[in-house]
């Protein structure tokens, strides 16, 4: 387990350069709305997840809806973060700046524990 939690992180901090980096490309040189540009990051991303944990951090397949229950994870993981982005700034008041780091602190060992779930072996 504690090998693939670091694995965990690391394809966790490459996937989101990845998409922020994607996000920026389609943004600025595709002239895209940023609705669309994050739309389009945010589902290319869960691609990259779901093949960086089932090659590199759990190494098992994740059975035939593995790429179904990533996203269905992610999805999770976002509306859990946005939820926690609006209490720490309107419910206690707290600097909009340290937000997202608050959500990530909370939603990263759920989103672990959930992805290991997954990707346990059969």
């Amino acid at each position: 387990m504690r090998h693939s939690l670091h694995r965990f992180l690391a394809s966790g901090t490459l996937n989101t350069l990845a998409s922020y980096a994607l996000y920026r490309l389609l943004l600025d040189f595709m002239v895209m709305t940023y609705a669309w540009a994050y739309s389009i990051s945010w589902l290319v991303g869960i691609g990259v997840a779901y093949g960086l944990q089932r090659y590199y951090v759990f190494r098992q397949t994740g059975g035939r809806f593995g790429l179904l229950w990533v996203g269905a994870i992610y999805l999770a993981q976002y509306l859990l973060g946005l939820a926690l982005v609006v209490l720490w700034v309107r419910g206690w008041g707290l600097p909009q700046i340290w937000a997202p780091a608050f959500a990530i602190m909370v939603s990263f060992p759920l989103t672990y524990l959930a992805s290991r779930r997954v990707f346990r072996a059969r």
